[in-house]
């Protein structure tokens, strides 16, 4: 074999050739081979390296030498698979064929040498990526070969690669946002898109301000140095973790009361201050012994209920502490991306609810030592039950822990410092400014495509935000300093142009939204209940809202007489008025329409429609609205 082939370029070989070979085998060209070994054997032998095993017999006289006979073999399997390739063969023996334990002339086969692994991939240090030639990374999706890696200092999930930080000096926070800068923009040259300018300085202002929930100077959205010391003074860092919860939490942080509420965000507030680390706040809210700890399970299970439906809790978790996403695989192993199980999710969902109980009134209890054998089952797609064993995936954490994790208790504490959960706030604080997290999901709507330098991008925010200690102000002036930040809507998405611009063009600018290389325009904060009230109106048709429990149901909290009136002569601007394609193309895999709505609800979190969007389809069906623009108007009404 090759040495200087890695094990994943091997495998890609070896599957290359099987397909090319299919079942054929190749003309027997020993003879040929031999012939010409004997007339210059020794030209042959200086190129091979044998691996004799102790005690074996040579098949030839004792004479023969030992490195000829190696040579033989080798220079025999080389000429025949080339020659295979080029020539019409016959029939193709695989290794289990009886066929191989003899050749032609009665000979016994000889054992092949064995290989040692070989050391894995290891991400290079930025100085030695500037010192080597690059190559530009592929379009797109990378074919992922399974490459075997086991070597414990690396962590590897979902494709990434990241290695496990040892402590060290921490880089300047202008030159990681160099990098940041460049990376990302070598991103966009990669993928062949082409970004949208600058926009306005009050532009960038007023879409901070709005996603920040505070202002953010002008002046600072280029000075990360000074963005960082903005961030962790009072005004800011109060509404950036307002903001946050808010966002992980999918607005529960409402559900909870205001005294509950404000000592949660003091504390994430102290992480932005530097008071304390934000790793280990979150573990404390997850395990128990931070005092908040209930007022945090009571605003993550928002959507959920105490029936045995743990599925929001399951799924923010996942999303947040593992950059897990777990929402096709509750019900079935995940078929669009295929790197997710439906065991691993309620093992999952076992592992914790042999710790966290919930009792009247919507109460929280944490106990992180607890591992109880309460069974949990579930069914499966041909309707068969199974018990679920409490286990956290090991592709989640990589088996990076030295001890089983068969507690919360235990899971916090590998969580601490670790890259999973590095991972997670990466891509929440990205989400958070960006609208998307930095790796999306093919399974949405809007995702950016995935490639090789995006990996690397997420890569080094990761690395930079653990070896910074977690200092989550630093990685979101990382964040809101690049370059995506300053990128412009493109004109089709605009007010004016929206329904007069063609399909190519939406479709140019959307695929620029996506991969962060322009903005979407500002999205009015329309509550649930008001976007089912346009869905309805668009058809000349209302939903009965006189029946508060009916009303309910959309998300909201009960009607208090006091709920903004949408303008009833102009929809909202992002309010869909035509679709020639669905929402999301693997909707074309589902044949039944009500099971293609029901799968939105799923994309969107949910664990099942809610019965006023449900009546919405049904009202547009009878509307005769086209099946496209109905899905993206379910969508429209349910996203999160």
């Amino acid at each position: 074999m090759n040495e200087d082939l890695t094990p994943v370029e091997e495998q890609a070989i070896d599957a290359m050739l099987g397909e090319t070979l299919g079942n054929a085998a190749p003309p027997d060209l020993s003879r040929d081979i031999l012939t010409s070994l004997h007339d210059s054997p020794s030209e042959v032998a200086s190129f091979v390296r044998t691996n004799r095993s102790p005690g074996r017999r040579d098949v030839r006289p004792a004479s023969r030498n030992h490195l000829a006979v190696a040579a033989t073999v080798i220079a025999a399997i080389a000429a025949t698979v080339m020659i295979a390739v080029w020539l019409e063969p016959q029939q193709w023996l695989n290794d289990s064929s009886p066929a191989l334990a003899e050749s032609d002339g009665g000979q016994p086969a000889i054992p092949s040498p064995s290989i040692e692994p070989r050391t894995p991939i290891v991400v290079p240090d930025r100085a030695v990526a500037e010192s080597t030639p690059t190559r530009k990374p592929p379009k797109g999706i990378p074919l992922v070969v399974d490459s075997g890696r086991d070597d414990p200092e690396m962590i590897e999930r979902n494709g990434s690669v990241i290695e496990q930080v040892a402590p060290g000096p921490l880089e300047a926070v202008s030159l990681v946002s160099s990098q940041v800068d460049s990376e990302l923009r070598g991103y966009w040259d990669a993928i062949g898109i082409e970004p949208v300018g600058d926009a306005s300085a009050e532009e960038v202002v007023d879409r901070l301000s709005m996603l920040l929930g505070a202002t953010v100077p002008m002046e600072l959205v280029d000075d990360p140095e000074r963005l960082r010391v903005e961030i962790g003074k009072d005004e800011l860092s109060r509404a950036v973790a307002t903001r946050w919860l808010q966002q992980i939490t999918e607005r529960g942080l409402a559900r909870i009361d205001a005294q509950a509420k404000e000592e949660l965000i003091d504390e994430l507030v102290a992480c932005f201050q530097l008071q304390q680390r934000f790793d280990h706040t979150i573990s404390g809210w997850i395990n128990g012994t931070s005092s908040n700890s209930p007022a945090f399970y009571q605003a993550i299970s928002v959507g959920s209920n105490v029936n045995g439906d743990d599925s929001a809790i399951v799924r923010r978790l996942a999303s947040l502490t593992m950059n897990v996403d777990l929402r096709c695989t509750r019900c079935h192993d995940s078929y669009i991306e295929g790197n997710g199980r439906q065991e691993d999710y309620w093992a999952f969902t076992a592992f914790l609810r042999r710790g966290v109980t919930r009792g009247a009134g919507n109460q929280f209890a944490i106990d992180a030592s607890s591992n109880s054998d309460d069974s949990v089952f579930y069914e499966l797609t041909d309707g068969r039950q199974r018990v679920a064993e409490p286990a956290i995936a090991s592709s989640w954490i990589d088996g990076q822990s030295d001890q089983p994790i068969d507690t919360i208790g235990q899971w916090t504490q590998h969580l601490n410092g670790s890259p999973e959960l590095a991972q997670g706030v990466v891509n929440s604080l990205w989400q958070l400014v960006h609208g998307q997290p930095l790796r999306g999901r093919v399974v949405d709507p809007i995702s950016a495509p995935h490639n090789e330098a995006l990996d690397r991008l997420e890569e080094n925010l990761t690395r930079d935000l653990m070896h910074s200690g977690f200092d989550v102000a630093r990685t979101l002036a990382l964040v809101i300093a690049s370059p995506a930040t300053r990128r412009a809507v493109p004109p089709p998405l605009l007010a004016g142009n929206v329904l007069s611009a063609g399909e190519a063009e939406t479709r140019a600018a959307m695929d620029a939204v996506d991969a962060f290389a322009a903005a979407l325009p500002p999205r009015a904060d329309v509550s649930m209940r008001d976007r089912l009230d346009e869905t309805m109106r668009a058809i000349g048709a209302s939903i009965d809202t006189d029946n508060p429990a009916f009303v309910g149901q959309i998300g909201d909290a009960p009607d208090n007489g006091e709920r903004n009136q949408v303008d009833v002569k102009r929809l909202s601007l992002d309010f869909p008025s035509r679709a020639e394609s669905l929402p999301v193309q693997w909707l074309t895999l589902i044949e039944d329409d009500q099971s293609k709505v029901e799968h939105l609800a799923y994309l969107a979190g949910r664990s099942s429609v809610p019965d006023t969007v449900a009546t919405a389809a049904d009202a547009m069906r009878e509307a005769n609205v086209s099946p496209e623009l109905l899905l993206h108007r379910v969508w429209w009404m349910l996203r999160p």
